[in-house]
C-alpha cells in the first residue's frame, strides 16, 4: 500500500483538470438500484438511503457524491472547482479512479455495465472522502449490516490501485547484442495496458501479456516509449462544489501514463591469450616462441570468417562480431611449440558479448621425478624423506621451479627445452643434502627422468684415549669398559653387538665411528686392572657445524684418566711374620744345641737339659 502512495505522490499533474469560470451544471437523481441499500455512521448519527443513479444534467454522464452527510439539491447551480476543502489531492485521484473504473467500464474480460457497480463506486468514493464515517450496506431500507459485493469492492480497488503502476522494468537499460534478442518480463503484470513505440535500430513485439521480446538489427541507442491509454472517449473528470448542495464528481477521462526504457546496440569480440603450457605465462622457454601463433575463426556453419596472430604480448582479438556460435582453431603454432589441435567453441550474446579465450601450447619437456630418501649410511635403515625442497634454476642461473618431496619420499616438476641446475635447499635437520644435478632437456632426453637420492645422517667419530693419569701413558693390553649416554634422547649408545657396552683395544683406544650430532655423557662401568674405576663420567657435545667445517668427517677425540692402585703395608701381619722367623731361629738354635752336646758327652743330653 505505501508503494500504491508513493506512485500517487509522483503524478505531478493531478488527476482532475478543473475549469473556471464556466457556465453553471446541474444533476439530476436518475433512476434507483433495485436491492442496493446504504446506510452510513457517524458521531451517533445515522443516515439510510436505497441506492440510486446521479446524471448530469443535459447528458447521459453519471456523477458520484462525495460528501456523505450532505443533500444533493438539483435546483442548485455548480461552478467547477480546482480545490475541495479537506480532501487531498491523493484522495481526489482515488476518488476520480473509482468512478473511472466503476459504473460503465469495459477492458477485455471486465465489463462493469451492470447498475450494481454505480453502487459499489458511490461506497467507494465516499469512503475515501469521509474515512470517519462507516459506511456500509444492508439488507433493506434501513436494515441490518450485510456483506455484499466483497469480490467486485477487491475487484474495484485492484483497477484503482495499479492504475498508476507501470512495467517492472521502466526506465532502465538495456545493453544487446547486434543479431541478440532479449526478453523482458513485467514482474508487476502491466505490460498488456501499455502500447508500445516502434524502432529502426530494434524489433520489438509482445510475445504475450506479461513479456516483450527486443531484438537488435543494427548498432546504435534509442529511447523506446511504452504508452497506457484511455480507450473511452471522455472528459476530464470534474469536482463540482457548491455551497448550498452535496459536492459531487463527475466521470471522466485519464490522464495518459507512459513507460520507457533505454536500448543499446552494439558488436562483440573474442580477445584470445596465448601462454605457455607449463609456466601459464607470456614467458617464452627455451628457443621456442609464443609470438606469431596463427589462428583462425569459424562461423556456426564452420564458414571461415579471418585469422588473426597473436603479437608480443601473447594477445589477438577477433572482434566486430554479432551474436552468435563461433568455432577457433590454431592454423600456425608459434616456433618451437607443438601446434594446438583443439576446436574451440564460443557462444556470444548480450549478457556475454565478450569472451576470452586463455589458450596454451606445449615445448618439449621432460618429467623430473626425485625419489628421496634418508638414513644412516652404516645401519643402512633408509626411509622416504617427506618436505625436501629442491630448486631448480636455468643456464643463468635463475630459479624457475621448486620441487618438494610428499609422504612418500616422491617429488617431480616438468621441465622444457634447457639446461637446469636441481639444488636441494632444505633438507632434515642433521642430515646431509643432495649434490646438485645437472640435466639438459631436449628432443632425445626421456620423457620421464627419475633420480634416487639417498642423505646419510651427519655422523661423527669418537676416539676415547685411556691413559694413566700419572704417567699420561696410554693403558695397552688392560681393557676398560664404558657405556654412552645419549642426553637428548636419554638413552644409551647401542654397540654393533646390541649390547650398551664399549671396551677400549690392546693399544687402549675406544674408537666409535656412527654417533649422532649430541649431547652425550660416557661412563665407565669397569676400570683396567690394576686400576681405580673413574665413574664420574665426562660430557661432551658435537653440533651440526662442528661435522660441516670438517667435510663430514669430523673425529671427537677424548682423554679419559684412570689412577693406578697402590697396596699400604699391614702392621699386624709383618709383626706375626717377625715373631714366626725370631720363634722359628729359636727352634733351630735349640735343637742344633742338643745334638752338639750328645756328640761331645756321649750322654743323655736331656738330663743336662
Amino acid at each position: 500500500m505505501k508503494k500504491i502512495i508513493l506512485l500517487f505522490s509522483f503524478i505531478v499533474v493531478i488527476l482532475i483538470s478543473f475549469i473556471e469560470n464556466v457556465s453553471a451544471t446541474t444533476f439530476y437523481e436518475g433512476d434507483y438500484i433495485p436491492g442496493d441499500y446504504i446506510k452510513k455512521e457517524k458521531n451517533g448519527i445515522k443516515k439510510y438511503k436505497q441506492s440510486r443513479f446521479i446524471r448530469v444534467s443535459n447528458s447521459a454522464n453519471v456523477a458520484y457524491c462525495i460528501e456523505p452527510w450532505e443533500t444533493l439539491d438539483t435546483n442548485v447551480d455548480y461552478n467547477e472547482f480546482e480545490r475541495i476543502n479537506n480532501l487531498s489531492d491523493f484522495d481526489k485521484q482515488k476518488m476520480a479512479l473509482f468512478a473511472y473504473y466503476g459504473y460503465e467500464y469495459v477492458d477485455n474480460n471486465i465489463n462493469h455495465s451492470s447498475s450494481k457497480w454505480y453502487t459499489i463506486a458511490q461506497v467507494l468514493i465516499q469512503r475515501q472522502a469521509d474515512k470517519e464515517s462507516d459506511i456500509y450496506f444492508t439488507d433493506k431500507l434501513n436494515g441490518n449490516r450485510i456483506t455484499k459485493y466483497s469480490d467486485e469492492i477487491a475487484e474495484l480497488e485492484n483497477l484503482v490501485n495499479n492504475h498508476f503502476i507501470k512495467p517492472s522494468f521502466n526506465n532502465q537499460s538495456f545493453n544487446i547484442l547486434k543479431g541478440d534478442t532479449i526478453t523482458l518480463t513485467d514482474a508487476n503484470n502491466v505490460l498488456e495496458k501499455y502500447n508500445i513505440d516502434k524502432s529502426n535500430n530494434f524489433q520489438l513485439a509482445k510475445i504475450d501479456k506479461n513479456q516483450i521480446s527486443i531484438k537488435a538489427l543494427d548498432v546504435g541507442e534509442e529511447k523506446i516509449n511504452f504508452t497506457k491509454q484511455d480507450n473511452n472517449s471522455l472528459d476530464n473528470p470534474i469536482i463540482y462544489k457548491s455551497p448550498n448542495s452535496q459536492d459531487v464528481i463527475a466521470k471522466g477521462s485519464m490522464i495518459n501514463v507512459e513507460a520507457n526504457i533505454n536500448l543499446k546496440s552494439f558488436t562483440g569480440d573474442i580477445k584470445l591469450f596465448k601462454f605457455d603450457n607449463d609456466n601459464k605465462t607470456c614467458q617464452n622457454q627455451g628457443e621456442a616462441h609464443l609470438e606469431g601463433s596463427i589462428y583462425s575463426i569459424y562461423d556456426s556453419e564452420y564458414h571461415f570468417l579471418k585469422d588473426v596472430v597473436i603479437d608480443s604480448n601473447c594477445e589477438a582479438k577477433f572482434d566486430n562480431l554479432e551474436a552468435g556460435t563461433y568455432y577457433i582453431k590454431e592454423k600456425k603454432a608459434g616456433t618451437g611449440y607443438e601446434q594446438d589441435k583443439t576446436t574451440y567453441k564460443v557462444t556470444l550474446d548480450s549478457n556475454n558479448p565478450s569472451k576470452t579465450l586463455t589458450l596454451y601450447d606445449k615445448v618439449i619437456k621432460a618429467k623430473i621425478v626425485i625419489h628421496k630418501k634418508y638414513g644412516n649410511k652404516i645401519r643402512k635403515d633408509y626411509k622416504n624423506e617427506s618436505n625436501a625442497l629442491f630448486e631448480v634454476l636455468n643456464s643463468d642461473n635463475k630459479k624457475v621451479g621448486e620441487i618438494k618431496t610428499d609422504n612418500n619420499g616422491l617429488g617431480k616438476i616438468i621441465l622444457p627445452y634447457g639446461k637446469y641446475t636441481i639444488k636441494q635447499i632444505e633438507g632434515l635437520k642433521n642430515y646431509q643434502k643432495s649434490k646438485d644435478i645437472h640435466i639438459n632437456i631436449n628432443k632425445k632426453t626421456k620423457k620421464v627422468i627419475t633420480y634416487n637420492l639417498f642423505n646419510n645422517e651427519k655422523i661423527f667419530k669418537l676416539r676415547l684415549y685411556k691413559l694413566n693419569r700419572y704417567t699420561q701413558k696410554l693403558i695397552k693390553n688392560n681393557p676398560a669398559i664404558f657405556t654412552i649416554k645419549n642426553n637428548d634422547t636419554n638413552s644409551y649408545v647401542l654397540n654393533t653387538d646390541n649390547t650398551i657396552y664399549f671396551k677400549t683395544n690392546n693399544s687402549g683406544v675406544l674408537n666409535i665411528d656412527n654417533l649422532s650430532i649430541g649431547n652425550y655423557t660416557i661412563y665407565e662401568v669397569k676400570s683396567p686392572l690394576g686400576y681405580n674405576l673413574n665413574d664420574t663420567g665426562i660430557n661432551f657435545s658435537v653440533s651440526e657445524e662442528d661435522i660441516d667445517n670438517n667435510n663430514n668427517d669430523y673425529i671427537f677425540e677424548l682423554n679419559y684418566y684412570n689412577d693406578k692402585i697402590v697396596k699400604a703395608p699391614n702392621t699386624n701381619v709383618d709383626q706375626e711374620k717377625k715373631n714366626n722367623k725370631i720363634f722359628l731361629s729359636f727352634l733351630l738354635s735349640t735343637v742344633s744345641l742338643y745334638y752338639l752336646l750328645k756328640y761331645l758327652t756321649k750322654t743323655d743330653v736331656s738330663l743336662i737339659l
